[in-house]
């Protein structure tokens, strides 16, 4: 029989039976779809004649014209809702049978791109949201099938475990399109099918992820340091980080700032004052390094704020402090904990320009480690003079206990 041509012709579920709903506007097929009954999207398509760059809204009685897609294409799939929606991979003529790996983002009134994913695809399966989705599966050319899966945070596209078979032209499943958490694809076509049969398969997969589950985790080789050493401060993301303050020899009392982009570090201005054991936090383009300790010699109360190059002064602290875990940002900090002379409690907030007091924790400790920022922050491991397993959570006021580590953590300091 004839390959049937592109139709327009929309069927409603009620749970039990199916009735006819409203038209396309335009007869299609291989097109992505989103959405709710009553809140539906589509986009891309062949019309029998090339690939579409057409969207269409549905209110679940009739489909209007939504704006175009950046690229028309066809065979790309989609997850997500009709004002949150993602069109994944597909054929771009000429490319053709090469698929894309491009993503495009539709906001309910017009489409822009995405992340790119690592495995060029169409004919996959996805779901999940605009900020949470799975794709998996699909075909290069329609010959090399694919069993590998990557997740989408919203910018980024992640390898996930594969698939246990390679297959295109699935059907997808997950619940809803709340997030990449919980889905399901089953049946299609991959290289253990016969070819001449054409028929698929039967072969059903679920996709789970547990907040209770501990996984390994992986790490990869990046670029190295300019400058070894050890208790050293940092601050920011894995792909805009600022090293600075470190113990290293013969210089020991180190100033030297490092940028890191996510592969290689870069040098930068030095800190007035080396020190090591410093607090820091804030951001790569606006970070505070707080007190510390000089070898010989004692803890210092130094402060000094980095604005993207070069350090400056900032307000010294109260008094000398080594240790302290850094919370917040550069205009709305916190100093916690330490060593003024004996182990601390104490804490002091920065607002950009000065120093006021915090907080007491419940546990005073040195060499911990801080995150969050200054109404919702935590400090955590370090040493009571003994290793800690110890949580504090700060609410810009109070701090009060959190959950214990699984594991004493101790950030030792240098002997000397």
């Amino acid at each position: 029989a004839p390959y049937p041509g592109p139709g327009n012709a929309t069927e409603e579920f009620d749970g039990s039976s199916w009735t006819n709903g409203g038209d396309l506007n335009a007869g299609k097929r291989n097109y992505m779809g989103a959405g709710t009954q009553t809140s539906a999207l589509t986009a891309g398509g062949y019309d029998g004649g090339g690939a579409m760059n057409e969207s269409e809204e549905y209110n679940g009685s009739a489909w209007t014209a939504g704006n175009t897609l950046g690229t028309a294409v066809y065979y790309n799939v989609g997850t997500g809702t009709q004002t949150a929606g993602l069109s994944i991979g597909g054929y771009t003529p000429p490319v053709y049978p090469a698929a894309q790996n491009e993503t495009e983002e539709y906001n309910g009134t017009s489409w822009t791109a995405g992340g790119t994913m690592g495995t060029r695809r169409a004919y996959a399966g996805a779901f999940g949201s605009q900020t949470d989705a799975l794709v998996a599966g699909g075909s290069g050319p329609p010959s090399s099938v694919t069993a590998n899966v990557e997740e989408y945070d919203g910018t980024t596209w992640s390898e996930q475990n594969n698939l246990s078979v390679a297959k295109n032209l699935t059907g997808q499943a997950a619940g809803g399109t709340a997030n990449s958490t919980a889905g399901v694809v089953w049946n299609g076509y991959g290289p253990a099918d016969t070819p001449s049969a054409n028929t698929g398969n039967n072969n059903v997969e679920e996709w789970n992820v547990s907040t209770n589950a501990i996984t390994a985790g992986a790490w990869a080789a990046s670029g190295a340091m300019g400058t070894a050493g050890y208790n050293i401060s940092g601050v920011g993301p894995q792909t805009a980080g600022l090293g600075f303050a470190r113990y290293t020899a013969p210089d020991k009392n180190n100033g030297l700032t490092e940028e890191y982009n996510g592969s290689t570090w870069s040098e930068q201005g030095d800190l007035s004052t080396g020190r090591m054991d410093a607090c820091g936090f804030g951001t790569q383009t606006a970070a505070v390094c707080a007190g510390g300790k000089q070898d010989p010699g004692s803890s210092v109360a130094n402060t000094e704020e980095y604005g993207g190059s070069t350090w400056s002064a900032g307000e010294a602290l109260p008094g000398a402090r080594r240790g302290g875990a850094g919370i917040g940002i550069l205009t709305a900090g916190v100093v916690a904990g330490g060593d003024t002379g004996s182990v601390t409690d104490t804490s002091l907030e920065y607002d950009g320009t000065d120093y006021s007091s915090g907080g007491t924790m419940g546990t005073a400790r040195t060499a911990a480690r801080g995150s969050g920022i200054l109404t919702a922050g935590l400090v955590f491991g370090g040493n009571e003079p003994s290793a800690s397993d110890a949580t504090e959570e700060y609410n810009g006021t109070a701090w009060t206990a959190g959950g214990d580590m699984l594991l004493l953590w101790l950030f030792r300091e240098a002997q000397i």
